[in-house]
């Protein structure tokens, strides 16, 4: 079976890349979406966000920046999947994936969902997203001891 390297649409659909594709763009975009769309409806309550948001939120504290990345060349599926990275500060960043465990990088994904739909993060440009001012008074409210175990999960890196 050949994949197509052009995948555009005929129909009412949008179409997409190859190239769009093997970055993550259909992701980003729908994470841009949820945070426009919370944003031009204005601020709801967040409501219940989960621990893994929870974990996210508590490390963005600081700066308050977010990054997806993803690594096409990657041998394993699953050392391909998007990760959502946390600026710590101008150097290093907490990255949430693990290849080992694509379980739980996928609630570290839907845990970032969870902050765009409740308009705690705001989309920027390409892969960059921040908190908003509701989001860094809702990390302000959580006790970072809270969320240690989980953010053990994460990988620092440095850039």
């Amino acid at each position: 079976m050949m994949l197509f390297q052009n995948l555009s649409s005929n129909g009412p659909g949008p179409s997409v890349s190859w190239m769009e594709l093997s970055c993550g763009s259909p992701t980003i975009a729908a994470f841009a979406t949820l945070c426009g769309h919370a944003l031009s409806r204005g601020v709801p309550s967040p409501g219940e966000l989960d621990e893994y948001a929870q974990t996210l939120l508590s490390a963005a504290r600081h700066r308050g920046m977010f990054d997806l990345r993803g690594n096409p060349d990657a041998f394993d599926a699953s050392d391909r999947l998007l990760a959502i990275c946390v600026e710590l500060d101008e150097n290093r960043k907490l990255l949430f994936r693990q290849k080992e465990m694509p379980r739980e990088t996928m609630k570290f994904i839907d845990g970032f969902r969870q902050l765009c739909q409740s308009g705690l993060v705001v989309h920027h440009l390409q892969r960059d997203f921040s908190l908003t001012r509701q989001g860094f008074d809702q990390a302000d409210s959580l006790s970072p001891e809270a969320f240690l175990e989980l953010r053990k999960f994460a990988v620092e890196v440095e850039h």
